[in-house]
C-alpha cells in the first residue's frame, strides 16, 4: 500500500472554500470543484515514488488489479473517486451507456476532433453511471419529475404553454423543444425561460403562487439558477426535473441517460472510470445538444436515495462500490482510501499509513489492510 495524491480540477462552478477548509485553510486562491482519486487519462493521482497510478496499472495490470479484475475491465481500474465541491449548479447534463460512448468515441475518433478539444464530448469508450455521497447537506436535481406535478408547478410560475407541452408530449420531448427549437419556436422558448425565472423570484417574495407554498424550494432553487446562468434555456429544463436534498450522508445514484444537475454542496462521488459528460446547458462549456438528446433516457423517475446497508451503498453498477468508514473496517486491494474528515490510519502487517482529509491511500490486489478512523473514511472498491 501506498499513499495516493489526487488531481484537483479548477471548474468555474467550484468553490474556494469547501475543499480548503477539509484542508484546514480558510480558502483557495482558485475555484476547487473536484479532486480525481484513479487513473483515468485525463488526471491520474500521483503515487508516492512520484509515478501515476495509470502508468502503474499499465505496466502490470494483474499484479495492481488483479487477474479477474484486470480481465474484467481490459486492464483498467474501473472506478474514478472524487472529492465534488459545488458553489454554483453545474451543467444540465446525462452520461452515455457503454454502446453510446463506444458508437461516440469512435464517430469523434473519424472526425478527426483532439482528445483534448474543448468541443470533445467523447474523452474515452466506457459508460458512465454515478454515486453522490452528501458530506455537507447537498442539493440536486434528477430524473423528470411526473408531468402532472411538473405541469401544476408550471403553472404556478406563469408557464402555461411549457405545461401544457410536457402533459401532451412529455417531458423529454419538452427538452428537446428548449434545447433545440425550431426556428420560428425561439422566441417562445425565450419568453418562458425569462418567464420562469422572474416567475420564481416572485413565488418566493411571495407576490405570486398558492397559499400553499407547495413549490417554495423549487422556486428558491430556480432563482439560484436563473442568478447563475439568465436567459439560459436550462432554467426551464431544471424546472423538469425532481429536486433532492441530501442531509450528510445520504447518497444520490445517477445511472447512465438520466438527465440530472448538482446546484450544491461538498460531496464524495464515485463514478465508472469515464470522463463522458454530455452538456445541454447552464455552462461556459462546450454544449453538445444533439449527443444529449441522443442518451437521454424518457422515463419518469423519482429521486430516491441510494439504499445503504451497514455502510455500503447499493447501486446497479459492476464498476464500483462506496462505503463509508466511522469506525473500523478490513479492506482487500484493489482499492482506494479517501480521508474527508478526522484522522484515518491504514494498517496492514508491517506498517500504518495516517491519512488527514483529502489524503489518500492505494491498495494493489491482494493487499490488505485495516482502516481505523476518528471521523469519516470512504473506501472505493471494484463491484462483484
Amino acid at each position: 500500500m501506498e499513499r495516493l495524491t489526487g488531481t484537483t480540477q479548477l471548474y468555474h462552478w467550484g468553490s474556494r472554500t469547501l475543499l480548503a477548509n477539509l484542508r484546514g485553510l480558510d480558502s483557495s486562491t482558485q475555484p476547487e470543484a473536484e479532486v480525481w482519486y484513479g487513473a483515468h487519462p485525463d488526471a491520474p493521482s500521483t503515487l508516492s515514488d512520484g509515478s501515476t497510478l495509470l502508468d502503474r496499472i499499465d505496466i502490470d495490470p494483474s499484479a495492481e488489479l488483479g487477474e479477474d479484475v484486470a480481465d474484467r475491465f481490459e486492464g483498467r481500474l474501473p472506478f474514478l473517486l472524487k472529492l465534488l465541491a459545488a458553489d454554483k449548479p453545474l451543467s444540465i447534463q446525462a452520461h452515455p451507456s457503454a454502446v453510446q460512448a463506444s458508437a461516440g468515441f469512435a464517430r469523434e475518433e473519424v472526425d478527426g476532433i483532439d482528445l483534448h478539444a474543448p468541443n470533445r464530448s467523447f474523452r474515452d469508450r466506457c459508460h458512465r453511471s454515478e454515486l453522490i455521497v452528501a458530506i455537507t447537506p447537498f442539493e440536486a436535481l434528477i430524473g423528470f419529475r411526473d408531468p402532472g406535478e411538473t405541469s401544476s408547478l408550471l403553472r404556478a410560475l406563469r408557464a402555461e404553454s411549457l405545461a401544457q407541452r410536457v402533459i401532451s408530449h412529455g417531458p423529454a420531448a419538452a427538452v428537446r423543444w428548449l434545447l433545440a427549437p425550431p426556428a420560428d419556436d425561439s422566441d417562445e422558448v425565450a419568453k418562458i425561460v425569462t418567464t420562469i425565472g422572474e416567475a420564481a423570484a416572485d413565488y418566493v417574495d411571495g407576490t405570486i403562487g398558492p397559499s400553499d407554498r407547495d413549490w417554495l424550494d423549487e422556486a428558491r432553487l430556480l432563482v439560484t439558477v436563473a442568478t447563475h446562468y439568465p436567459d439560459d434555456a436550462g432554467i426551464a429544463v431544471a424546472a423538469l426535473l425532481n429536486r433532492i436534498h441530501l442531509q450528510p450522508g445520504e447518497g444520490l445514484f445517477v445511472d447512465a441517460g438520466t438527465l440530472h444537475t448538482y446546484i450544491g454542496g461538498l460531496g464524495v462521488e464515485i463514478t465508472a472510470n469515464s470522463n463522458n459528460v454530455l452538456r445541454g446547458g447552464l455552462t461556459p462549456k462546450y454544449v453538445n445538444v444533439d449527443a444529449l438528446l441522443d442518451v437521454l433516457s424518457p422515463n419518469i423517475t423519482s429521486a430516491d436515495r441510494a439504499p445503504v446497508d451497514d455502510g455500503t451503498f447499493r447501486t446497479s453498477t459492476d464498476e464500483f462500490v462506496l462505503t463509508c468508514v466511522t469506525t473500523e473496517m478490513p479492506v482487500t486491494g484493489p482499492a482506494i482510501v479517501l480521508s474527508v474528515t478526522g484522522t484515518a490510519l491504514v494498517a496492514d502487517r508491517s506498517s500504518t499509513l495516517s491519512i488527514s482529509p483529502t489524503e489518500a491511500v492505494w491498495l494493489a490486489a491482494g493487499e490488505t489492510a485495516t482502516v481505523t478512523t476518528t471521523g469519516t473514511t470512504f473506501v472505493a472498491q471494484v463491484g462483484s
